[in-house]
């Protein structure tokens, strides 16, 4: 019997503060290596949504909950892929609205 295909997949952790800024700022992720960017709030009464305007993944937006986290998925298979992607993130709660989008939030890198 023949064995399945194996997809392992590494995710690059990326904190999102209370005042919008990320840790780490930049990374670099590898296509090849099916890196994964999983943001997460570290308040548990804030929200945030991290949108691209250009992606590398199969979603330019991403939601993620207070005191949770949300995962891209890996880098897309297909396509020429720019070096350099940014991104913004727009803070939230469940009881005011979204403020406006932090300029350049993060960059993410893209390695072979």
């Amino acid at each position: 019997m023949a064995a399945l295909p194996v997809h392992v997949s590494a995710n690059v952790w990326v904190g999102i503060r209370d005042d919008g800024v990320v840790e780490p700022y930049s990374m670099a992720i590898s296509r090849k290596g099916r890196h994964e960017v999983e943001w997460f709030c570290t308040n548990q009464n804030q929200t945030a949504t991290v949108t691209f305007i250009d992606t590398p993944f199969q979603d330019k937006e991403f939601h993620v909950p207070a005191g949770g986290s949300a995962c891209s998925g890996p880098v897309l298979d297909t396509g020429q892929l720019k070096p350099e992607y940014t991104y913004k993130i727009r803070l939230g709660s469940s009881t005011s609205p979204q403020s406006q989008p932090q300029p350049d939030a993060g960059i993410i890198i893209i390695r072979p």
